[in-house]
């Protein structure tokens, strides 16, 4: 289910991925989202 608009993804996985950015695990950290 998606409960979040298109800006709102964008911003999340803009600062999720600057902050795990240089996490080895960031794919499965993602794959633990439904969106």
């Amino acid at each position: 289910m998606n409960f979040f608009d298109q800006e709102a993804l964008d911003y999340f996985y803009e600062e999720l991925g600057s902050y795990y950015d240089e996490e080895e695990e960031q794919g499965e950290i993602y794959d633990g989202y439904d969106f």
